[in-house]
């Protein structure tokens, strides 16, 4: 990548496209899963691992608010005049499923797509456009921070579970309604936003509220250079703005005042001018549309100009790229026809080569993987199903693509080579044959390379029952299911409903950080323990090095107290486990949740710059 670019930081992403997808088939067969826990849970014993993991999930899965008319799942008579309350495991499901569809499946997939530019095969180099889609993913989080949600049809499922809520009198935050899910959602956003400035904006620039380590990787070997291989509008209006600053001089400008003048504060950004970003075919038919000098001035925060003009391949381009900044119509470097008079090669091969060559994600590529699912669901056994996947993989897979740029060259405008999606009927089948032809001749070859003998341990292995699954253990299980689902059934405390499971950050409890801040929680700390039954002694009424021991000591029976609530509550806790919380029971210590709350609230704002 170049002596600048050589350690440029990759994005991190989750792998929303498995994980969400799983959530949704959990939620989707809710009642049919809730059973197969009952079944699990009946046919193993409960000390058992997986009885422990079915009663966990029939737990979480009844948990729900807390209902001041007393709603009661295992009410064995006539329950039908309670009204439903939605678990809250299932109303969280739905928001993550909702926040996946609306931001991720736009902001994200087009990162395992293609660039068009450069063909089907080019999964993941997306690098050129990556630097204004940042900042496009940044508003589109930024709305629904600021209230989007309510109105995003993605978010539909959500809000009917959230309407269905019981009115709760003196609601706090634990009760698990209204209060709870508007905390978690604020908490969702703020450690989200967190996440994305780090992991996301961070490969772009540095995010200059965020504390800066002594080591921090400097702006310039950051992606920001690559937005010269953007958006043809785009890459002008930065090189505008980099020609500007190289005029500008790298030294201090004073006024006539004396006063120092910054070219940040001083530049103009072109107003009230949009574009439409490169889209990925999964983004239907709702381009993504951005401001260009609110996307500049949020890209360029902290960006120091003069050292992107130092970085190898822009200062041997210099002259070129700031006739690109001034030429009348934006130069697209892809397309030859808005050059004008001047040669953009040199420009064109250095954007091919240091940006367009920085694979972002190469999730495409490993989308072979996904095609065994597609090939066992046709009920074939083992042997035929491995045969069939490697086929597939090997033949039709690459074969489509090769077909529809065969039918596409035969199409005259640009329009029809876009309708073409694939090969149908007589043409597909004697395209098929002659890719059959053409590796049935390798397979022969690679045959005949092997040796008779070998080729025939291969194909002996494969149809053997060493390389399949043994039903043994399938049938084994099917009988020990159907002794389960015919027991009586039992219901037992390990599958009751849980109060709901809050994080410090959600006023679950207080963090012993918190109150370990010289700033008086001596009585907070007395008044717990007294609440506890926990003796102890009193405190100095003057700070010496004897009452902070003190204070620590009592600090360590409060972990004790803590340790003794998660043991009660059935959760295994191990001797070296670190505690870090405590649920209060005191009203002098339960002030301090909402304390905690703004303190947190403070510093995820401090990070989220």
């Amino acid at each position: 990548m170049g002596e600048y670019l050589r350690n440029v930081q990759d994005p991190i992403y989750s792998r929303w496209t498995s994980v969400i997808k799983t959530l949704e088939v959990f939620l989707d067969n809710w009642i049919p899963i809730y059973f197969l826990a009952v079944a699990v849970k009946q046919s193993n014993k409960e000390t058992s691992l997986i009885g422990k993991y079915a009663n966990s999930v029939l737990s979480h899965m009844n948990t729900r608010a807390k209902d001041s008319n007393g709603y009661d799942i295992f009410d064995d008579n006539d329950n039908t005049s309670q009204t439903e309350i939605p678990p809250t495991l299932f109303i969280e499901g739905h928001w993550i499923v909702a926040f996946h569809k609306s931001f991720f499946d736009r902001e994200f997939h087009f990162l395992m797509g293609n660039d068009p530019e450069y063909g089907e095969d080019s999964h993941g180099c997306v690098a050129r456009h990556y630097v204004p889609r940042v900042y496009a993913a940044h508003e589109h989080l930024q709305n629904l921070q600021n209230g989007r949600w309510e109105t995003d049809p993605a978010f539909a499922k959500y809000r009917e579970q959230l309407a269905m809520l019981p009115q709760i009198a003196d609601e706090k935050v634990r009760d698990g309604a209204t209060k709870f899910f508007e905390r978690t959602r604020k908490t969702f956003f703020d450690a989200f936003r967190i996440m994305f400035n780090k992991w996301v904006v961070s490969s772009v620039r540095i995010v200059p509220d965020v504390s800066v380590k002594p080591d921090e990787i400097p702006n310039e070997m950051r992606m920001f250079p690559y937005i010269i291989g953007s958006h043809p509008r785009v890459a002008q209006v930065a090189l505008a703005w980099l020609k500007a600053a190289s005029e500008w001089g790298e030294g201090e400008v004073t006024d006539a005042d004396g006063e120092v003048i910054l070219f940040h504060d001083e530049y103009v950004w072109p107003p009230n001018e949009d574009v439409q970003l490169c889209s990925d075919e999964s983004e239907g038919d709702d381009p993504i549309t951005i401001r260009i000098d609110k996307c500049m001035k949020y890209l360029t925060i902290g960006v120091d100009p003069w050292k992107i003009l130092k970085i190898d391949f822009i200062k041997d381009n210099l002259d070129l790229l700031f006739k690109m900044a001034d030429a009348q119509v934006p130069v697209d470097i892809h397309d030859e026809s808005t050059w004008g008079d001047e040669d953009y090669t040199t420009v064109a091969d250095m954007i091919h080569q240091r940006i367009v060559a920085h694979p972002l994600h190469q999730q495409g590529c490993e989308s072979h993987v996904q095609s065994g699912g597609h090939v066992r669901q046709t009920g074939v056994g083992e042997e035929r199903g491995s045969q069939r996947l490697t086929l597939h993989s090997h033949i039709i897979r690459t074969s489509n693509s090769k077909f529809k740029q065969l039918e596409r060259a035969t199409r005259e405008t640009e329009e029809d080579k876009k309708k073409v999606k694939t090969v149908w009927s007589a043409k597909r089948v004697h395209l098929f044959g002659d890719e059959y032809d053409r590796i049935r001749n390798e397979w022969a070859e690679a045959a005949a390379l092997l040796g008779d003998e070998k080729t025939k341990e291969l194909h002996k292995y494969i149809g053997s029952r060493e390389s399949q699954q043994s039903t043994k253990e399938k049938e084994a299980l099917i009988q020990k299911y159907d002794t389960g689902v015919k027991k009586a059934r039992k219901l037992t405390k390990a599958e009751e409903p849980k109060e709901v499971d809050l994080t410090g950050d959600c006023e679950g409890g207080v963090y012993f950080a918190i109150l370990l801040k010289k700033d008086g929680k001596e009585e907070h700390v007395d008044a717990e323990l007294i609440e506890r039954g926990e003796t102890f002694e009193s405190t100095p009424g003057e700070l010496t090095p004897l009452s902070e021991v003190l204070f620590k000591t009592k600090i360590t029976r409060l972990k004790l107290c803590a340790r003794k609530d998660k043991a009660a509550s059935g959760e295994s806790v191990t001797d070296d486990e670190k505690i870090d919380i405590i649920k209060p029971k005191s009203d002098k210590m339960k002030e301090l949740l909402a304390v905690q709350a703004q303190i947190m609230d403070e510093r995820r704002a401090n990070k989220m710059g």
